[in-house]
């Protein structure tokens, strides 16, 4: 496996991409709305492999990024990811301020602002409990 760089056609691929995970998620609300910090927003890069395989020989195969956000929820720190798996599914990862796992769902694109919303606001339920 080679890491390859991406081509110009590539990156202005995934600047489409990223913009497009970034409508979709705030489609129904907006970052204050979902705690998301002023100015938190992180783009996870793409990246290309040149691979090998007997049967057809030399391929590329492309990762594509995603968004990475900070929560605020409460008086609680949160990392939200949201990466390409593949095709139109994504994974939704939530970490808590130590880096341990909170949430981690794979979701339909057409579904990223509903579910988010939804394990967003289990977390806030779950923090105002905890500090009652």
């Amino acid at each position: 496996m080679v890491i390859d760089a991406l081509t110009p056609e590539e990156i202005a691929r995934h600047d489409r991409a990223i913009a497009k995970i970034r409508r979709k998620l705030f489609a129904q609300h907006t970052p204050d709305e979902l705690g998301i910090a002023p100015g938190s927003e992180r783009v996870l890069s793409a990246t290309a492999q040149q691979r090998w395989c007997a049967s057809i020989g030399n391929y590329r195969t492309i990762t594509w990024g995603g968004l990475r956000f900070t929560l605020s929820l409460g008086a609680s720190c949160y990392e939200l990811t949201v990466s390409h798996c593949e095709r139109d599914v994504f994974i939704l990862h939530i970490a808590n301020e130590r880096g341990n796992t909170e949430v981690v769902s794979p979701v339909k694109f057409e579904e990223l602002d509903r579910v988010a919303r939804k394990h967003i606001e289990n977390l806030r339920r779950a923090s105002i409990k905890t500090k009652a």
